[in-house]
């Protein structure tokens, strides 16, 4: 590393407010299609011709733009990934990353460092907190990927499962069971989360036309009565929110939950085991994690390994994604 590269890594806020711009003003919707000048997607999205200049050359510089002469039209990857209803929109994803709300937890984490967790009073486990509506809202298209991979994983598995109960504990989007009641007509789900999320769940549910085959359980995952026993149990992205006590009580309750023979599902950003710096995204997630909750962080796999042979659960399996830095983890009950 040069020191050019630490310039251009303490620059990113500078990238990423210029993205955070472009994605709340729909510029990249605006310039589909045919080239446009900056006076036309100025009109386009009500916004001043010599501000949309400015941002047009700062999206051309960071080459999601392309500039010809007067006109600019979208990079190719700026056409697969940012404009909305595409199957690879990472638009909504890429508002969360730069959302009012991720600034102000980012640039907490001097404090959070010197504290040891965060230092906002409205940490992850906030019951009702509004970012996890926004999250649910704005993950869509990262979910039915992640959703679609878990189907992947235990498709042949579910075929032999009748009936087949899902349980998704802090389901979000609720997608990653949905996914897998698509694949499977004799699939049950019943979706977990705060009511504000439920909201957006529910819709999404309809939607997906399986409103008929879900069922809602608002409340904290700790707390609420899980049922069961389940054939499938999902915890996606939620155990690094915890420290190893919760996350052992956690999987402790849905290990009580899942019937004989069924699987637990844990999706993470899970550190490798390598050096970080050849696997940056996990450490990096878990200094986010430092600011974001009061002694979460990311864990490696071993420890989701040892804590689910603690509670009870045999086999384990790891899928790691080529297209993410995230991990898939069925652990199974024999």
């Amino acid at each position: 590393m040069t020191g050019d590269d630490l310039l251009k890594m303490m620059q990113g806020a500078r990238a990423a407010a210029v993205m955070k711009a472009a994605l709340e003003l729909e510029v990249f919707e605006s310039l589909a299609g045919e080239g446009r000048s900056p006076g036309e997607v100025a009109v386009a999205v009500g916004a001043d011709p010599r501000g949309m200049r400015i941002l047009l050359d700062a999206l051309a510089a960071l080459g999601v733009v392309e500039r010809d002469g007067k006109h600019y039209s979208l990079a190719p990857v700026a056409a697969e990934h940012l404009v909305k209803g595409g199957p690879g929109y990472l638009g909504g994803s890429g508002q969360l990353l730069t959302s009012d709300h991720m600034w102000r937890m980012l640039g907490s984490l001097p404090e959070a460092v010197r504290h040891g967790g965060a230092v906002f009073e409205d940490s992850a486990d906030t019951p009702d907190h509004p970012f996890w509506s926004q999250f649910a809202r704005l993950t869509e298209e990262m979910a039915a990927m992640g959703g679609a991979r878990l189907a992947s994983l235990v498709s042949a598995w579910a075929k032999t499962r009748r009936p087949l109960s899902i349980l998704d504990i802090a389901c979000g989007t609720g997608l990653y069971g949905y996914s897998v009641a698509t694949e499977h007509p004799h699939a049950q789900v019943t979706s977990q989360d705060w009511p504000n999320v439920l909201a957006e769940t529910r819709r999404i549910a309809l939607e997906r036309g399986l409103a008929g085959r879900a069922s809602f359980v608002p409340g904290d995952a700790f707390e609420v009565r899980l049922g069961g026993p389940h054939d499938l149990i999902i915890l996606s992205l939620f155990l690094h929110h915890f420290d190893e006590s919760r996350c052992r009580l956690m999987l402790d309750r849905v290990a009580r939950a899942l019937a004989p023979g069924g699987k637990i599902a844990i999706h993470a950003l899970a550190p490798s085991g390598e050096a970080p710096h050849t696997d940056p995204a996990p450490f990096v997630f878990s200094a986010v994690m430092l600011a974001w909750t009061r002694a979460g962080e990311a864990y490696p796999v071993e420890f989701y390994r040892r804590l689910c042979q603690a509670v009870g659960l045999g086999t384990f399996e790891t899928h790691r994604s080529a297209e993410t830095p995230s991990t898939m983890m069925i652990a199974s009950r024999e």
